[in-house]
């Protein structure tokens, strides 16, 4: 489940804050680990967007099924450019996951690419690997948003290359 940015951003910083257990961090930072990553292909793409309805009314911006459809359309493509197989029909599945929020002319994001995995029952997956960021954009750079499944297509791929090197 996605965390909404404001919920999700005290998420991230109070253990930090609390100075959250080595075992914690530790875990955390497994999901991030390349090794995760060894023999995992081909992958389907998808995406998922939570827009700020005020980027489009109040900053004149895009609307939330375009910069869906851009972000999944650049992740797929950049995914296969970077020599990630991928397949749509795939049980295993990337997400690219940005949530945005809109104040005063800036626009904040939180970006989150994830391998799901089967697991359990028919339908069910486990995310086995992800890599989180956040960032701000001004208004006028809004543009650079619409490189976000870029990015994730790279986060992926460059960790995915790590493990399957060799």
């Amino acid at each position: 489940m996605w965390i909404p940015l404001r919920a999700g951003l005290a998420a991230l910083l109070v253990p930090a804050l609390l100075h959250a257990p080595t075992d914690a961090a530790a875990q955390m930072e497994a999901f991030g680990d390349p090794a995760r990553l060894r023999d995992v292909t081909p992958v389907a793409a998808r995406a998922v967007v939570d827009w700020d309805q005020l980027i489009t009314e109040t900053a004149g911006g895009a609307t939330e099924e375009q910069f869906h459809q851009a972000v999944i359309q650049t992740f797929e493509a950049e995914l296969g450019a970077l020599g990630v197989a991928v397949d749509a029909s795939s049980e295993r599945f990337l997400m690219c996951r940005v949530e945005t929020l809109y104040n005063s002319g800036v626009i904040a994001f939180a970006a989150r690419v994830e391998l799901h995995e089967p697991f359990g029952g028919p339908g069910q997956t486990a995310i086995t690997w992800h890599r989180t960021w956040i960032g701000t954009a001004p208004v006028q750079g809004m543009h650079l948003l619409f490189r976000i499944g870029e990015q994730c297509a790279e986060d992926f791929a460059e960790a995915w290359s790590a493990a399957n090197a060799g």
